[in-house]
């Protein structure tokens, strides 16, 4: 599970730009046998420091926590946690090579996205960005043509799922 975890991490890594890399803290957890026979979970938690003109990492910070209190068992997960507006993609299947979302979406369609996320009605943000509500709905529209989704539930239920945002 471990080296799954860190092949992975690797690919996610290696496919942010060096400015980015700090941006982002990666945790997984494993269990781990004592030599009394007795299980325990181990947070393992890890963020890049700094990184060379080549892009490789030159410098982490990993933490290393006993966790079996909180999550005994279970299934091990693992999570890239975006920081400073950096989205997080929670809960990553490491057995998948990671692919990130085409960044396809134009700034306003980001924008419409992120107030439709917060319940807004495309009348609301009409308002808010005071453009025309016809406007706020072929933006809509758009999201879905190049995402091939059905409605604007599935947009945000992909869009929270995937960290476009």
């Amino acid at each position: 599970m471990v080296y799954r975890c860190q092949d992975a991490a690797s690919s996610f890594g290696l496919a942010l730009p060096r400015e980015k890399k700090p941006k982002y803290k990666l945790q997984y957890d494993y269990h781990v046998k004592k030599p009394s026979g007795e299980y325990i979970r181990i947070l393992h938690q890890a963020i890049v420091i700094d990184a060379d003109e080549e892009n490789r990492i030159t410098r982490t910070l990993i933490v290393l926590t006993d966790i079996s209190h909180i999550k005994p068992s279970g299934r091990p997960s693992m999570s890239y946690i975006g920081m400073d507006g950096e989205p997080s993609y929670i809960n990553v299947d490491v057995n998948k090579p990671f692919q990130k979302c085409a960044d396809n979406l134009t700034l306003r369609e980001r924008e419409i996205l992120k107030l439709l996320m917060l319940g807004k009605s495309s009348k609301m943000i009409a308002s808010d960005l005071k453009i025309a509500e016809e406007t706020v709905n072929k933006h809509r529209k758009n999201m879905l043509q190049k995402k091939q989704l059905a409605n604007t539930g599935e947009l945000i239920a992909r869009a929270i799922g995937e960290g476009w945002l």
